[in-house]
């Protein structure tokens, strides 16, 4: 059962300041809480926190972030082992990270398909147990993106959204344009043209705000609209064929906005065939 400290000795936005897995977990009661945002995770058995008169039972791949100095006590539910795998988070910005998570007493989530937490804890224990060196930027980043899944899992992104100026002024417009217009052709780059921004910062406001990119969240919307599938494929194979490239499933899904492959074939599967996009 592994621990290891502050991953990185150089001074990042985000680190690790703290990190295990395979803990044979026992009782911890902490009067004055812990002085980072303290993730407590589930792997095996099951397990109760007791914070802020809230009893909250960790199940299998189910997790819990307690804010810093926030009284708590957890203990496992049984005679039973309770394993559990964890991370703590420091930085210079540690200060700043309830602007990612909210201000709620506590936010439990459980591994994901499209995100695993307990995996994301067991990779960097693997880097640590094999001494191979973690580049400090992908570290801070990484510790982002684990915070961001959360954030996103708990609603707080959505919730808060329409209180923040950002979200009204760029992610609100696009919304409604993209609403508008998803069955015609929608760069992102024009898109952010259109509100003044660059297309890398429009997709970092829908990142925060909406846990997804701006091209996923356009595929998403159009996936979500069939009848708007024949014309969102016709545009697209239609000008591949003007332009002479070969017409393969990686070339329309490049073109769709970055949808991968297996995204245009459900698109496909579900909508329309690629034969009755070919010119008679």
């Amino acid at each position: 059962m592994p621990i290891y400290y502050h991953l990185s000795s150089e001074r990042l936005p985000l680190s690790i300041e703290s990190i295990g897995n395979h803990w044979h977990q026992e009782k911890v009661r902490r009067s004055n809480g812990y002085p980072y945002y303290h993730w407590l995770q589930t792997e095996t058995g099951s397990g109760t926190v007791v914070s802020k008169q809230q009893t909250i039972r960790l199940k299998e791949n189910q997790g819990m972030l307690i804010p810093p100095f926030t009284p708590h006590v957890y203990f496992p539910d049984t005679a039973k082992h309770w394993h559990t795998c964890f991370v703590t988070f420091n930085g210079t910005l540690a200060e700043s990270i309830h602007l990612i998570v909210g201000d709620a007493d506590h936010i439990t989530a459980e591994n994901q398909t499209s995100f695993s937490f307990s995996h994301w804890i067991e990779h960097y224990v693997a880097l640590f147990d094999t001494n191979t060196p973690v580049d400090p930027d992908a570290l801070s980043v990484d510790c982002f993106r684990f915070l961001s899944q959360l954030a996103a899992l708990s609603g707080y992104g959505v919730q808060n959204a329409e209180k923040h100026p950002l979200f009204t002024a760029y992610v609100e417009p696009a919304l409604a344009y993209i609403a508008d217009n998803y069955a015609h052709d929608i760069a992102v780059s024009s898109l952010a043209k259109r509100l003044f921004v660059s297309p890398q910062y429009l997709t970092r406001l829908f990142n925060r705000f909406l846990g997804l990119s701006t091209s996923r969240y356009l595929v998403q919307y159009r996936l979500k609209k069939p009848k708007s599938c024949w014309s969102i494929t016709r545009i697209w194979i239609s000008k591949l064929l003007r332009s002479g490239r070969d017409l393969t499933m990686s070339a329309i899904s490049l073109q769709l906005s970055g949808a991968k492959p297996a995204i245009l074939r459900c698109l496909l599967k579900n909508c329309i065939t690629i034969s009755s996009c070919l010119p008679e």
